[in-house]
């Protein structure tokens, strides 16, 4: 298959043939290869834009991995958002000097109470807009949360064992699920209970120009069932 499956069936077929394949070296070497790999194996284009990552029987579906074991939050947004400042401007003004000497903005920030960077997240009186707002007065970023509805409606989650060989990450893809219809309000409750963050996770490089590894919405993946109405076993 040279194109993206369409159908739930097609999934299934081409999960099952990537899972037969063991262990799949990673293309790109750092955290977001078990992603990528996946995307490249599935003929998918990676994308942070606001559109989904794939069409399964007319619905869309936004497609996460992450390996088996790991205890970390899971990403499951990561859309820029509306920004005042853009991510040098934020860096220079609210930024610090991390470990490795650069100028740095890679902080946790929940909804109503301001971490020790100055940040909190607010959310408007119509439950539209979600925003970065700053001790000193200043919203610097802001989201149109039914563009996050949208995206995120239907989630593929797909798990994988993880291996190192030398200096090179090998991934065996063993487990997906399928996410659909979103509980909006179970996504606001995760808000407010803190267990739903945002992660900024930006730094300036020796030339000025920004690292920015995505503005993630991030849980723990136990929470993922709940945010759910349904959900179907792929693989």
């Amino acid at each position: 298959m040279s194109e993206p499956p369409h159908t739930k069936n097609e999934l299934k077929e081409e999960l099952q043939r990537i899972k037969s394949k063991g262990f799949i070296k990673s293309l790109r070497k750092n955290n977001t290869g078990i992603g990528f790999t996946l995307e490249e194996e599935l003929h998918i284009r990676e994308n942070n834009l606001k559109v989904h990552d794939l069409t399964l029987d007319g619905e869309n579906v936004e497609l996460k991995s992450k390996r088996i074991g790991s205890g970390s939050r899971l990403t499951v947004f990561t859309l820029e958002p509306h920004k005042e400042l853009n991510d040098k401007e934020l860096i220079q003004k609210y930024g610090y000097v991390d470990s490795e000497g650069r100028p740095a903005l890679k902080v946790t920030i929940t909804l109503g109470e301001y971490n020790p960077k100055g940040f909190k997240l607010g959310l408007s009186e119509d439950g539209r807009n979600l925003s970065i707002v700053h001790r000193d007065g200043s919203s610097v970023w802001a989201w149109d949360l039914e563009t996050l509805f949208v995206k995120f409606e239907n989630l593929l989650m797909v798990f994988a064992k993880a291996k190192k060989a030398g200096d090179a990450e090998y991934f065996h893809y063993l487990e997906a699920t399928l996410y659909e219809n979103l509980k909006r309000e179970v996504f606001f409750g995760f808000l407010q209970e803190k267990k739903l963050v945002v992660d900024l996770r930006m730094h300036l490089k020796p030339t000025g120009a920004v690292r920015n590894r995505g503005t993630g919405f991030r849980i723990n993946p136990k929470y993922i069932p709940l945010c759910y109405a349904s959900e179907s076993k792929i693989l």
